[in-house]
């Protein structure tokens, strides 16, 4: 459970300070919204970067296992973003 709230608090975190970055710069320079769009993908690929390296595929057995539950948990967030996109 421990690791799961890592993996989400890596990918929100990444996302939340690219938004600020790029709010900040869309204040100073006066270019809204496109700082803050641009800033908020960059921090939204940064954190899909950072979970890419956390999921790294184990060696043993018990790792792919754990691989595979994380797929299962993961999965219903996929699939509400997917719905939000939409």
């Amino acid at each position: 459970m421990a690791r799961g709230f890592r993996l989400s608090s890596e990918l929100v975190a990444g996302v939340l300070v690219g938004a600020v970055i790029g709010w900040g710069i869309d204040r100073l320079l006066s270019t809204s919204p496109f700082g803050l769009i641009v800033f908020f993908l960059l921090g939204f690929v940064a954190g899909i970067w950072i979970l890419t390296h956390l999921f790294m595929l184990p060696k043993d057995a018990e790792g792919y296992r754990t691989w595979v539950y994380f797929g299962l948990a993961l999965a219903p967030l996929a699939l509400a973003c997917a719905i939000a996109v939409w």
